[in-house]
């Protein structure tokens, strides 16, 4: 059974059972102490690895002498083993391809889970192919069986397929005629190797010198919408749901990082392996999300569907290949007995954790969590945020039926409205515009405001399963372009970017289907009725400074800090972007709140009024005679809150500002429910943009 190192000098118990495994030793007992297992042998092996005395503690690597030690042995057997037990097995520099080739028939003659794509979506869809044995590109569909691969491409990659490349790439043996970057060509020889015939990559599949082109392939991963049909399914969301397996470069930081132990590739061999009292031990490494989790593939926009999209993954790293599926987990340097278990699926040694680790998610909760993993992502074009999402949001379509307004639920949208950004002091809005087109016009989409989509920071949100959450507002339908409605407000075409002035021609088939098509995503502004009250806001440089401020939900509030009287602070001093602590004072001057402002919103002064949205209310999650649980529902343990029940504890609250008769957020916060009770609000109906 696998045991944790946390020290180099420590006191380790061995056991064969894969049922009771010891638990985690904490560092803090010391060299010679220990945290007793579930189950634990009288006896026990002190376990010393010993480093160089001239090595520099501060370059001490935790995957080269520790990890996890696991017992050896020196064949696989495949009799049944009862209880299972897990063994070590040695790692030599080139990647054993009969392993892999193993896995890969094991899970498709095992597992009947992985047979059937993540997203269900038309197969007859025209792709182009590598095929690896011919070597050249060929013309083909989703049905076909390949391996697609996921990559980083790096700054220095260039496009291999080209307007003027594409016939002669067709011609058989003509790839061996190209300067291609090592991970693809590893990719194509490991892929040749293992006896399967194609390989999709985007850069030599996918004419990178033509926009056409490269829409047509963009559209099989999410969703965008064609002339005068309902909107199509982005391909590349579904070139890696439909692959046999996505085979994952994760070693690098670019194309020519290549595949660690394939072809001429080198890959580091960590480890160690001592005998004692005449059994042989060895240590192992990182599960993958722990190595992943440092990589610079996993901080890549385009990454994280290419995965969560698949059914299977084949993940190279530095040290290791791993295989992750729908149903089991395996790595090179651990085997069970009997043979093909698999380690338990949990958040670090499974690639889709937000199916393995809770059981049955409730879809907001789902939703939230692939929205807070994937933010805060790098993305070489900022523009593309939403192609490299929307493959999540057709994968979500199914629970959520109503579809999604720039990313959000319709649905849920009281819930993932409350989201806050982090991780830098600076404000972070996208600066980057969705394009869009129509005939021969392109139009330039600013993202908006209260969507998680135009910050590039990481997010997290209130509560992430929503069923706290008592709306406090009443939903219209959102002002889309086209609409008749959004005649009312002329400022909208100007928000929407319109990119030439033939803005008789536009009409409601431009951006979204018809009511009666089921589809993934409209663009337009939030409409909504709801109670509004106009506070005073102040700021000073200590307030933001300090760092003893609690936190609810990835809100400030100032519940934690003594009540005082605050004197004027000098104007912020200049005219850059960033996040200051503001206190939210009532008319009466109480101080009711605080929240993070930009520090633009100011204007250079000390102290503004600002005008404040009653969004929604916090409740306790406890159900009673009038607010009754409700079950069997797609968002799990939900309790139906009347408004004004004795349940509510705090509000939400939107910090907004005005341009042109349309209101902007420009911060959240939470404040509590008896601070609000003496407050005048007023009723009034917005447009949020």
């Amino acid at each position: 059974t696998p045991i944790k190192i946390q020290r180099r000098f420590l006191w380790a118990y061995f056991e064969d059972s894969l049922y009771t495994p010891p638990d985690v030793i904490d560092p803090n007992y010391g060299d010679t102490s220990v945290v007793k297992s579930r189950s634990c042998p009288e006896s026990c092996i002190k376990v010393i690895f010993d480093e160089p005395d001239d090595r520099n503690e501060n370059e001490y690597d935790p995957y080269m002498t520790a990890g996890t030690i696991i017992r050896t042995e020196k064949t696989e057997p495949t009799m049944f083993s009862d209880p299972p037990v897990f063994r070590g097995r040695h790692v030599l520099a080139e990647v054993n391809t009969n392993l892999i080739r193993q896995w890969v028939h094991s899970c498709n003659s095992r597992h009947d889970a992985c047979r059937s794509p993540v997203l269900k979506t038309s197969r007859d869809k025209n792709i182009r192919l590598i095929d690896v044995q011919e070597s050249r590109i060929i013309s083909a569909t989703l049905v076909e069986k390949y391996v697609a691969l996921s990559y980083v491409w790096g700054p220095a990659t260039k496009p291999s397929l080209t307007r003027e490349t594409l016939s002669q790439h067709f011609c058989p043996g003509k790839l061996k005629d190209l300067m291609i970057p090592r991970t693809i060509s590893d990719a194509i020889q490991l892929v040749k190797t293992i006896g399967k015939r194609y390989l999709w990559v985007d850069s030599m599949c996918i004419v990178q010198d033509d926009d056409n082109d490269k829409k047509e392939q963009l559209t099989i991963m999410g969703s965008i919408y064609d002339n005068d049909k309902k909107e199509q399914l982005t391909i590349m969301g579904s070139i890696y749901a439909n692959a046999e397996f996505v085979l994952v470069a994760a070693a690098g930081g670019d194309a020519n990082a290549g595949l660690p132990g394939i072809g001429h590739t080198p890959r580091g061999i960590s480890g160690r392996s001592e005998e004692i009292d005449g059994a042989e031990f060895m240590t192992a490494q990182a599960a993958v999300q722990q190595v992943l989790d440092t990589s610079v593939w996993k901080s890549r926009g385009w990454t994280f569907q290419e995965v969560i999209l698949s059914r299977r993954a084949l993940v190279f790293t530095k040290n290791l290949v791993y295989w992750g599926c729908q149903q089991a987990t395996w790595r090179e340097d651990i085997f069970g007995k009997p043979n093909g278990i698999s380690l338990d699926l949990t958040a670090t040694t499974s690639l889709w954790p937000h199916m393995h680790v809770s059981g049955t998610m409730c879809r907001t909760s789902m939703y939230c969590q692939l929205a807070r993993e994937f933010s805060g992502r790098q993305l070489k074009e900022e523009k593309d945020v939403i192609w490299a999402f929307i493959g999540i949001l057709q994968f979500q379509t199914p629970r959520f039926r109503k579809g999604f307004i720039w990313g959000l639920p319709y649905e849920r949208l009281d819930a993932t409205l409350l989201w806050s950004d982090s991780g830098c002091r600076n404000v972070h809005s996208r600066n980057a515009c969705h394009s869009m087109s129509r005939k021969n016009s392109v139009y330039e989409l600013s993202y908006p405001s209260w969507s998680w989509l135009s910050t590039n920071l990481p997010i997290s949100f209130i509560d992430e399963c929503g069923d706290s959450i008592v709306s406090e507002v009443t939903w219209h339908e959102p002002l889309k372009l086209g609409d008749d409605k959004s005649a009312i407000y002329p400022e909208f075409i100007s928000w929407m970017g319109v990119a030439d002035s033939r803005k008789d021609k536009l009409n409601a088939g431009f951006l979204f289907g018809s009511t009666s098509e089921s589809h993934i995503m409209d663009y337009g502004l939030l409409h909504f009725t709801a109670q509004t009250a106009v506070l005073a806001l102040r700021w000073k440089k200590e307030w933001s400074d300090s760092s003893d401020t609690s936190e609810e939900g990835g809100h400030k509030t100032d519940r934690d800090e003594e009540d005082g009287h605050e004197t004027d602070s000098d104007e912020v001093e200049d005219s850059k972007n960033y996040w200051v602590r503001a206190i939210i004072h009532s008319p009466n001057g109480k101080r009711i709140g605080m929240l993070s402002v930009p520090s633009l919103f100011f204007d250079k002064k000390s102290e503004r009024s600002g005008e404040f949205v009653l969004l929604s209310s916090n409740a306790e999650k406890i159900p009673s005679e009038e607010c009754k649980e409700v079950s069997g529902e797609l968002d799990c343990g939900t309790i139906n809150h009347v408004n004004g029940c004795r349940h509510i504890q705090s509000r939400n609250v939107m910090l907004i500002e005005y341009d042109n008769n349309i209101a902007y957020r420009r911060a959240l916060g939470v404040v509590q429910k008896e601070d609000l009770e003496d407050v005048e609000t007023q009723t009034k109906t917005l447009v949020l943009g």
